[in-house]
């Protein structure tokens, strides 16, 4: 249950590579940079935290990461970043910046997930071999841009201004 609220840079952040680091259950917001910086850690998680009204990144974290039910309103960059082999899981990103509301690395599961009212963004962005299921993106500038060998199922993309739903190389998209 705690909040951390407003300063110059970020509101938690990991400086070094480490691994199993786990941010659960509060807030972060109004920070000048991003909400949740751990982005180098590696095997770590952000569960059930907020991230609001933050100048970079809502949620940015490592290699083999989960993220799993968070919130992120109003972020100047990308909503949630994760890296290689992570799950996005049964998150909720509105009004995020220029880049990106979730973006994965390769190998990477978003599920559930909903992005909204990002209008100068991606969707949902992911490297090559991703799996995108049960999730909703709409309006966005663009709703799903797919790596190669990615799966996209079970998903309404909709009242996205510029591409609904982009693929590339040995991509199934079935059921949307």
């Amino acid at each position: 249950g705690f909040v951390l609220r407003g300063g110059a840079g970020n509101g938690i952040m990991v400086p070094v590579l480490c691994s199993n680091v786990w941010i659960r259950n509060g807030t972060v917001r109004d920070w000048g940079l991003s909400g949740v910086s751990n982005s180098i850690a590696a095997a770590s998680g952000v569960e059930n935290v907020s991230s609001i009204n933050n100048g970079r990144d809502g949620i940015s974290i490592g290699t083999g990461a989960v993220v799993r039910a968070c919130v992120v309103i109003s972020s100047g960059a990308r909503g949630i970043a994760a890296g290689p082999n992570s799950l996005v899981e049964s998150c909720t990103v509105s009004d995020s910046g220029a880049s990106s509301s979730i973006n994965v690395g390769a190998r990477s599961q978003v599920l559930n997930c909903v992005v909204s009212q990002n209008p100068g963004s991606h969707g949902i962005l992911t490297g090559a071999g991703c799996r995108i299921v049960g999730c909703i993106s709409s309006p966005n500038s663009r709703g799903i841009f797919l790596g190669n060998d990615c799966l996209v199922e079970s998903c309404v993309v909709e009242g996205n201004s510029s591409i609904g739903i982009r693929t590339f190389n040995n991509n199934v998209v079935r059921n949307c």
